[in-house]
């Protein structure tokens, strides 16, 4: 073929002459720096590159020492650390980093450690989603596992026997590459462990950590940030051969704990990234444009004219190729497939390939829809009729196209988990027939059909069922009843009540700051004129204050009546305490026992247990107030029968506040009763009533 016909052909793809014979550029590498010789040298994820250029830019300082391992998994950065300031052994975190938004720290969650080892190497494999791992089990050797950071779980998939890795990759393919602690360098199978043996690198690491990655569009070659006894340099490992090329000496030793590539490193003369980006698939089509705007400059900041070549990637592979004039929008037809994608630009001329500008997380296709808005709970006309309401979604879950009007919604009742609808509208009112009291609540799942659900989204909780009627207790021997117990963790520290189930008691454990720790009972039928006692037991480490307190709703806000002052709590073993009480009015009542200790420093841990209700007097049982209600009517047996010489409008509401009956009733006519305590209205005048 002519030059010239191979030029045009270039051409058309997209592709420079200057482009297609230059060496391939050189990338930025990212690590996570854990030592240095150079004093004051904070620790952090640094940026050099794979080029012979000295120097390391710092991007981002992190305290947490990556002592059981680190690795860049898809868009999170996750340090595994094993900290031995527990004050009872060893504690293990993992800390969780948005490397999109300068490595801001998203959560560190307290961790088993089941699922981490001192020393442990990690790494992603790009085609299966997952990471691995190689650990040391004091037991059983050299293990090669999965960890799922979503359930945190640690899941063995073969022994290593005597190979010890210190240092794992995988390339694009999802292949796995292994570097152990004597430099010899392996492939290991990641289903079956299987190693085969490639060839000594000629480094002999020391005992510090090490860590290797490949680059982009280059799966034969791995980087090797290593650390050896005379020096910390960069090697380049031909993973065919084992052969192993020194890149450049590390000035100050360096020490990295992972590594892992990045964009390559753009040139001055190449474009500066491409702008105003925008994904443009109308209506949920999956054939639409990446729109976007040719830069005016190069990476330098020189002024650039001309044609330029483009090259459009989704979800990091080229789809598209074409020409666009600098400084000019253009518009790159694609088609994909539904779900969230990641678009980017990388402008080129004759200096190379410029920066990438990218556009990640755009959702194509029709969307999920959005979680519901605003979902309350309430009590009905009865009490025993709860009322759900929420507000519609507004957009889709990932922020794209969804139809609104398609919209229907699931209602599962919790802690039930059954589905009592599949097509609701709000309100959503539902009659709850409970033996036993119980904290009921609803989740509101907006959905197209199955296989396009939005997240549930839950209300509050509210109990219903019939109250615990007196004598009540409760020993913490079973979950059966703990469910309906309430927990508000006022100061919002996160150490709250917690059922140790398997001891049988309630505890609150925290010296880190002030418990103001709320625990309710369900609710207890209480009436008028009775007298009751309350005991329960507490025990304590270290010095801690509690208070007691009764109101009608099981909050901070509706504990009205103290039952007990604040009193102190210093002895480990089990003390009773108790007290006698009355209530003004006969209905249910909620108890909370609420945790108060100030002096943190000096507490640690407080213990309920064995609460109990018992009636030690009776209220007077005059079956009718005949005074309050001028003997309109009287109970007979089970009857209530009016006296009243013409028709009256009655009223008869149960304990728990439920309306028995709601009508008229003519003179001598009578109403019958199951035994329990009422409360009366005839023609507007109320009276307590016991049917025995």
């Amino acid at each position: 073929m002519k030059k010239n016909a191979f030029l045009f052909i270039l051409f058309l793809l997209g592709v420079s002459w200057a482009t297609l014979c230059a060496a391939p550029h050189e990338v930025n590498l990212y690590g996570h720096l854990v030592s240095s010789n150079e004093s004051e040298t904070p620790q952090g994820i640094y940026q050099f590159s794979n080029g012979s250029a000295a120097g390391f830019t710092r991007v981002a300082e992190i305290t947490a020492e990556p002592n059981a391992g680190a690795v860049k998994a898809g868009d999170l950065y996750y340090v595994f650390n094993i900290s031995d300031q527990g004050d009872y052994g060893n504690e293990c975190y993992m800390y969780i980093y948005d490397p999109a938004n300068n490595y801001t720290l998203v959560t560190r969650a307290s961790v088993s450690s089941s699922i981490m080892s001192e020393a442990q190497v990690l790494a992603y494999d790009p085609v299966t989603k997952k990471i691995y791992c190689a650990y040391n089990d004091a037991y059983y050797g050299n293990r090669l596992a999965t960890i799922d950071v979503s359930h945190r779980t640690r899941d063995l998939v073969a022994s290593l026997d005597y190979t010890k890795f210190i240092t794992l990759s995988f390339n694009s393919q999802g292949r796995l590459f292994g570097i152990t602690n004597v430099g010899i360098l392996y492939e290991i199978n990641k289903s079956t462990g299987e190693t085969r043996y490639i060839g000594s690198t000629g480094v002999s690491p020391a005992e510090y950590q090490q860590s290797a990655t490949f680059v982009d569009g280059n799966d034969s070659t791995l980087y090797w940030a290593a650390c050896s006894a005379a020096q910390g340099a960069l090697y380049a490992v031909d993973v065919t051969s084992a052969k192993t090329k020194l890149v450049k000496v590390f000035a100050h030793e360096e020490e990295f704990a992972t590594l892992w590539a990045g964009s390559a490193v753009v040139q001055d003369a190449a474009p500066a990234a491409a702008t105003n980006l925008k994904a443009d698939f109308q209506n949920g089509a999956l054939s639409g444009n990446l729109v976007f705007t040719a830069p005016e400059v190069t990476h330098g900041g020189q002024p650039l004219a001309g044609m330029l070549n483009y090259a459009v990637k989704v979800d990091g592979k080229v789809q598209a190729t074409g020409t666009v004039e600098a400084g000019t929008q253009t518009r790159c037809p694609l088609t994909t497939t539904q779900g969230l994608h990641d678009f980017g630009v990388v402008v080129s001329n004759q200096a190379g390939d410029g920066d990438e500008a990218t556009l990640k997380h755009q959702y194509i296709g029709h969307d999920t829809p959005g979680m519901v808005r605003n979902v309350r709970l309430a009590r009905g006309e009865a009490s025993n009729e709860l009322v759900l309401t929420w507000d519609a979604p507004e957009s889709g879950t990932h922020g794209g196209y969804f139809d609104p009007a398609s919209v229907k919604y699931m209602i599962r009742r919790m802690p039930a988990d059954t589905i009592v609808s599949s097509n609701a509208t709000s309100p959503y009112k539902e009659v709850v027939e409970l033996s036993r009291p119980a904290r009921c609540f609803y989740d509101v799942i907006p959905y197209i059909d199955e296989s396009t659900q939005g997240m549930p989204m839950s209300s509050n909780k509210i109990l219903t069922g019939t109250p615990f009627a007196v004598p009540y207790s409760e020993d913490f021997s079973s979950t059966s009843n703990v469910i309906a117990f309430t927990v508000e963790d006022v100061n919002g520290d996160g150490s709250t009540w917690e059922y140790m189930y398997d001891f049988g008691y309630m505890r609150v454990w925290n010296n880190e700051s002030a418990k103001d720790e709320w625990l309710f009972t369900p609710y207890i039928a209480l009436e008028t004129g009775a007298e009751y006692q309350l005991t329960f037991d507490v025990r304590s480490l270290a010095t801690e204050k509690m208070e007691v307190k009764m109101g009608d709703d099981a909050t901070s806000a509706s504990m009205g009546t103290t039952l007990l002052g604040e009193f102190d709590v210093t002895d480990y073993d089990w003390k009773t305490m108790k007290c006698n009480f009355k209530v003004n009015a006969t209905k249910p009542w909620f108890i909370g026992f609420h945790s108060t200790t100030t002096d943190y420093a000096n507490g640690l841990a407080i213990y309920l247990d064995n609460i109990k209700v018992e009636k030690v007097a009776e209220a007077p049982h005059t079956g009718i107030n005949a005074v309050a209600d001028g003997g309109t009517f009287y109970i007979d047996g089970n009857n209530l029968v009016l006296t009243a010489s013409q028709a009256s409008t009655v009223m008869v509401y149960s304990i728990d506040g439920r309306v028995v009956f709601d009508g008229t009733l003519l003179p001598r006519h009578s109403l019958w009763l199951e035994s329990g305590i009422y409360a009366v209205v005839v023609d507007g005048k109320a009276s307590k009533v016991v049917v025995k």
